[in-house]
């Protein structure tokens, strides 16, 4: 069934991964451009040459801003500064962590879309996150036919017209977390997968190459960032717990000190 509210909790004090776990974190992308101003000593050279590139004002602040809020949030986690994280990148541009870094299972994966960022956390390597904000007339048949498994655009097709873009967007984001958790972007073709569709359904993965057996073992859960967002988070196994928690970016120097002490 379509989850309508998500339960996001306040951030606690001290936060760590527990096994069995995924941690889902949400934070506002809407700094102004002199507050996201001051974290610009927490980025690394690259970061600032990548956000230096942005011809928009809004778009450079809001890369700062979700580097930042990636950057705390692992430090908080790793217990260290948010200017001490290094990160690695796969082959397909999936972001990592230096092996120095991590001691024991550690994977994160991030998205964000219109005035969100979303991350996850879990203690597993393949994890998987993607959003998409709200979004008027898009025609999502032509889309389907595009990116859609036969399967899958047999479903939307059979839906009233009116929950067609909602159950796409839901559908896109599965599909995208499923993607995001192999790390292998679009090496694997769209439509050598199917996801659950309908409304009606609850959130899983249906078919992989064809075989249901190999798609129930995968994890999939919707959430919603805020209102009209579609989200998913998608995992390998199947007794995943997952818990929504709020993350409001205050000062850098009260953060920093927080990723040393948690």
């Amino acid at each position: 069934m379509r989850r309508n509210k998500t339960n996001w909790r306040p951030c606690p004090d001290r936060i760590r991964t527990i096994q069995g776990e995924v941690h889902v974190w949400r934070c506002p992308l809407n700094l102004s451009a002199k507050r996201a101003g001051g974290w610009y000593r927490v980025l690394s050279s690259d970061e600032l040459i990548r956000a230096g590139r942005f011809l928009f004002k809004k778009d450079r602040v809001q890369f700062i801003v979700a580097r930042v809020f990636l950057r705390v949030l692992l430090g908080r986690y790793l217990r260290r500064l948010p200017g001490a994280i290094r990160f690695t990148y796969g082959e397909n541009g999936k972001p990592g962590l230096s092996a120095h870094s991590v001691h024991g299972p550690f994977g994160f994966n991030i998205a964000h879309a219109g005035d969100w960022i979303v991350c996850a956390v879990a203690p597993s390597s393949q994890i998987g996150v993607d959003i998409e904000c709200p979004r008027r007339g898009l025609d999502v048949l032509l889309l389907g036919d595009s990116f859609l498994s036969d399967g899958e655009q047999e479903a939307l097709r059979s839906l009233p017209v009116g929950e067609r873009i909602t159950s796409f967007l839901a559908c896109w984001t599965r599909k995208e977390a499923y993607l995001k958790s192999m790390g292998k972007g679009l090496q694997v073709p769209l439509d050598s997968f199917e996801v659950s569709v309908r409304p009606s359904e609850r959130p899983r993965m249906v078919a992989i190459d064809g075989n249901q057996d190999r798609a129930e073992h995968w994890f999939m859960e919707e959430f919603a960032p805020t209102q009209g967002y579609a989200g998913a988070v998608v995992a390998p196994g199947r007794n995943w717990k997952v818990v929504y928690r709020d993350f409001a970016l205050e000062s850098r120097a009260s953060h920093e000190k927080m990723s040393v002490k948690a």
